[in-house]
């Protein structure tokens, strides 16, 4: 397996650093508020802890030149992205903690403008929120086709030299995995990872501001 580039190196060392982040955002919002548990603590701690395991396995993906699983886990850090999203989208954030929690589906809520809360809407609304505002639908339709089989993946085993000949590789890493592809795909996880930090901070700020008393459900 050939090395992956050292730009690329450089890039994957600032995303794992990112991992103390989130665990003292975790500590922040535990303490905020005198240590009440509000419903929203429920669902930002879920992500805090879905997105620094999900970035630590992209990590080892991306060193072992995994294209396939790779590709997998950005789509899941922007799921988690969008998904944290929502909750900031909905009228009632205590009722969609409480729809979760008893194994409804996010696509059965809607949001303040009655809009469905499907993949599609929330990567469009998301990217309303997160600078460049391209980036996210881009990502988002790319990434789908390493969960779902698709042409990608006979693309990504083949390569054509000459008129005649096919070259089918099957093997556990993607030496032919290009530099350019490969930075631009730790952007966009490193980009996915801020959204979900920033929201945590958010929601850090909001308990910080509740008043002394409120707990799970509402005020004692």
């Amino acid at each position: 397996m050939k090395p992956i580039p050292a730009t690329v190196d450089q890039k994957l060392e600032k995303l794992q650093a990112k991992i103390p982040d989130h665990i003292e955002l975790a500590r922040l919002c535990i303490e905020a508020n005198d240590g009440n548990v509000h419903s929203p603590d429920l669902w930002v701690k879920a992500a805090i802890r879905r997105s620094m395991q999900v970035l630590d396995g992209y990590v080892a993906m991306v060193r072992s030149r995994n294209l396939t699983c790779a590709g997998s886990l950005l789509r899941v850090q922007l799921d988690t992205a969008m998904r944290l999203f929502a909750s900031t989208l909905v009228s009632d954030v205590d009722e969609f903690v409480g729809h979760l929690l008893k194994g409804g589906r996010l696509d059965k809520l809607k949001d303040r403008d009655g809009r469905r809360l499907t993949d599609g809407y929330m990567a469009e609304r998301l990217s309303e929120f997160s600078p460049g505002p391209d980036w996210v639908p881009r990502v988002y339709e790319s990434t789908c086709d390493f969960i779902h089989m698709s042409g990608r993946h006979m693309l990504n085993m083949a390569e054509i030299k000459g008129e005649l000949t096919l070259e089918i590789s099957i093997a556990l890493d993607d030496d032919r995995w290009p530099e350019k592809h490969m930075a631009e795909a730790v952007y966009a996880f490193e980009r996915a990872t801020d959204v979900i930090l920033g929201l945590v901070y958010k929601w850090w700020e909001q308990k910080s501001s509740y008043p002394a008393g409120m707990h799970l459900g509402g005020p004692s």
